[in-house]
């Protein structure tokens, strides 16, 4: 494995989507404001649409790809994170069915042991956003029911812990915070956790 980006060591990531383009791009932020990466996912009719992490928008260092296991995805979306090594360090699914009543991402190891889970905030929540999805016009003024996700782990006993949350901030543009204090011992990858936020986003498409 070749070294960590010094970019990654942090427990807080701020992701703000830009809008007015045919490539979904987002930008990476610190809790002072200093950007930290540019991320980018090309429009695309055909073929995967991967995703690629770079140290700024001159795309100059990729730092981290997050590709898209197949096109055809009916019952589950897999993705795989891999570093600039070409190293695999994480594999990322989604239940298309079980999703369409709570929205989760399973976060596993490059061999498929699980790791933890991003799952969608409350089961209420989840019921209210699908009904509210349906009535017209009123899912544009839906922001008192932002999907939130919660961020678990678990052990042999089935004990869960939470190690961190992707919330929505409160904002007319596409604005996230990455929240990952409650993981002191830093069990999760950030670089992992940066690409579940990324897909918790564009793989919902929120």
């Amino acid at each position: 494995m070749g070294d960590i980006s010094p970019k990654f060591d942090h427990d807080k990531f701020f992701v703000n989507q830009r809008r007015m383009s045919l490539k979904e791009r987002y930008y990476v932020y610190d809790e002072q404001g200093t950007e930290l990466f540019y991320v980018e996912r090309p429009f695309g009719l055909w073929g995967r649409r991967n995703i690629t992490l770079f140290a700024d928008d001159s795309k100059r260092e990729p730092l981290l790809f997050i590709n898209q296991d197949h096109y055809w995805e009916i019952f589950y979306r897999n993705y795989t994170v891999v570093d600039t090594d070409g190293e695999v360090i994480a594999k990322l699914s989604r239940n298309n069915f079980t999703s369409l009543f709570r929205r989760a991402w399973h976060i596993m190891e490059p061999g498929g042991a699980p790791i933890a889970q991003a799952r969608e905030d409350s089961l209420l929540f989840s019921a209210l956003r699908r009904i509210i999805d349906l009535i017209p016009f009123v899912g544009l003024v839906g922001g008192l029911f932002r999907t939130n996700f919660h961020i678990l782990a678990w052990d042999s006993a089935g004990n869960t812990w939470k190690l961190g949350s992707f919330n929505r901030r409160f904002t007319i543009a596409d604005k996230y915070v990455l929240d990952l204090s409650e993981d002191r011992e830093r069990r999760l990858d950030r670089r992992v956790a940066l690409a579940v936020g990324i897909l918790l986003d564009t793989g919902e498409k929120r």
